[in-house]
C-alpha cells in the first residue's frame, strides 16, 4: 500500500470558515503480493472474517456468507472519495465506509449483478442492526470489471455513487456514525479487487464554531469523540 501526501494552501468552506489544509490519498494495486495494511473483519461480532487474500495481483474473497469486510487498518475517515475495481463471480463486492466496531457500525455501498436492474445497493448497519437496504437503477453482469466509486460527505450525509465513471444514484445516509474505517465488502460467492484508493482532506479546527453542528465529525487529523473535544482542541492552541 502506498500512501502519497500533497501538501496545499487552499480555501474551503466547513462551517462557513475558511482554512488551509493538505490532500493525502492511499492507494493499492497488489501487486507487491501481500495484503500489508489492511485487516479483515466480520459483518458482525463472532462471525467469520472471511476468506480474504491477495492472490494474482488482486484482493480475492470467496467465503459463502454475507458482509465480510477488509479494512485499511489506519486512522478512521471521515468525508472521502473512494474507489476500487470489482470484478462479481455469483456474489456481490463493494466499498465499506465508516466502519465503526465497537458501535458495530458502517455502511456498504455494493454491485450485485444478480439482483438485475437495481444491482446498486446501500446497505447501513447503525449499532448492530440493519437500518434499510436502499436498491438504485443499474444492471450490472458477473465475470465484468467494473469501477465503483463513492464521494462520501460526512457532514451531509450524501454519497455519491458513480460507476465506470458515470454517476448512477445519489444516497443520503441515516446514520450518525460518519467517520471510521474504509475499505472493500464482498458477500456470496468469489469478488475480486483491484487498484484501490481513499483520498481525503486533513484539517484543523481554528474556530470553536466549526465544532458545531457536527462540523466536529469532519476533522480526521486529528479526529475528535465528540463536539467537546473539538473545542477544547481549539482552545488549546490560543
Amino acid at each position: 500500500m502506498k500512501l502519497r501526501i500533497g501538501i496545499f494552501l487552499a480555501l474551503f468552506l466547513v462551517v462557513g470558515f475558511a482554512q488551509s489544509a493538505s490532500a493525502s490519498t492511499l492507494s493499492d494495486n497488489f501487486n507487491d503480493g501481500d495484503a500489508v495494511g489492511w485487516t479483515a473483519a466480520p459483518p458482525r461480532p463472532a462471525y467469520s472474517i472471511g476468506n480474504w487474500r491477495v492472490e494474482d495481483q488482486k484482493v480475492i474473497n470467496d467465503a459463502p456468507g454475507d458482509g465480510y469486510n477488509f479494512l485499511i487498518n489506519s486512522a478512521p475517515l471521515a468525508s472521502q472519495i473512494i474507489q476500487t475495481k470489482i470484478l462479481s463471480a455469483g456474489g456481490y463486492g463493494g466499498i465499506t465506509l465508516w466502519h465503526q466496531a465497537d458501535d458495530n457500525s458502517w455502511v456498504h455501498v455494493r454491485m450485485y449483478p444478480a439482483a438485475g436492474a437495481t444491482s446498486i445497493w446501500v446497505d447501513e448497519f447503525i449499532d448492530g442492526a440493519e437500518w434499510q437496504s436502499y436498491h438504485y437503477a443499474f444492471e450490472a453482469s458477473e465475470f465484468t470489471w467494473y469501477t465503483l466509486k463513492v464521494i462520501a460527505d460526512s457532514q451531509t450525509g450524501k454519497l455519491d455513487i458513480y460507476v465506470d465513471n458515470v454517476l448512477v444514484a445519489s444516497h443520503f445516509v441515516q446514520t450518525p456514525y460518519r467517520s471510521g474505517l474504509s475499505g472493500l465488502h464482498s458477500g456470496n460467492a468469489r469478488d475480486e479487487f483491484d487498484d484501490f484508493s481513499v483520498s481525503w482532506i486533513d484539517s484543523v479546527p481554528t474556530n470553536k464554531n466549526q465544532c458545531a453542528n457536527d462540523g466536529w465529525k469532519s476533522f480526521i487529523n486529528p479526529s475528535f469523540k465528540n463536539q467537546g473535544a473539538c473545542i477544547n482542541f481549539v482552545s488549546s492552541k490560543k
